[in-house]
């Protein structure tokens, strides 16, 4: 008798979406905003996430989300890159740019 198992196909961390909790992508300074890092796809799922602004890194951990509090013009305004990663590797990038308000 002959059995048939299915494969699993592993693959990158694919259909990544950045979003924030602010009303398109807009802070008042002195306030708090939550990015969030969504991923349609990925087996075996995301171990961790980066988070970078302007080219740097944030933050590297297994939380989907990042928060800023008590949001600053001065340093925090520019663009925020999310990167999934699993064990096949680095996932698709998702950029958000921040504006950010007078208060």
């Amino acid at each position: 008798m002959l059995v048939l198992t299915p494969s699993i196909v592993e693959d990158k961390p694919e259909g990544v979406r950045l979003t924030t909790n602010a009303a398109q992508n807009t802070v008042t300074e002195g306030d708090a905003v939550t990015f969030k890092c969504i991923v349609m796809a990925a087996v075996p799922q995301v171990s961790f996430y980066k988070f970078y602004f302007n080219g740097s890194l944030l933050s590297e951990n297994s939380n989907s989300e990042y928060t800023l509090n008590n949001v600053n013009r001065s340093q925090h305004y520019g663009e925020y890159v999310c990167i999934p990663y699993n064990d096949v590797g680095d996932g698709e990038k998702a950029t958000v740019r921040l504006n950010i308000k007078g208060g």
